[in-house]
């Protein structure tokens, strides 16, 4: 699994590489989950709960809370539903 793992990892970095993140980001929207959805974020301390708007263009996670938008480029993300896993591993199979 490491192996896929990197193989993947690899490509999708020589694409960023040579094309910038705007593909990228069109591949990681495609295979996001829970979009529409409400998370929690917890970028320090504190968990934060929103609904998963987007990804900019910088790769920052953009939630909806209290019907403004805040971007957050770390922190621990967690989703109401478990199949979230699941899909993880489709996009390295």
């Amino acid at each position: 699994m490491l192996y896929e793992f990197l193989l993947q990892f690899n490509k999708y970095y020589a694409q960023w590489q040579q094309n910038g993140f705007a593909e990228i980001r069109e591949i990681w929207l495609d295979n996001a989950y829970g979009i529409g959805q409400i998370v929690q974020v917890k970028p320090q301390e504190d968990i934060l709960e929103g609904i998963f708007k987007d990804i900019d263009a910088e790769g920052n996670l953009l939630l909806e809370i209290n019907d403004k938008i805040q971007k957050f480029n770390s922190g621990e993300v967690f989703f109401k539903n478990s199949l979230a896993k699941d899909k993880v591993t489709k996009l390295f199979s």
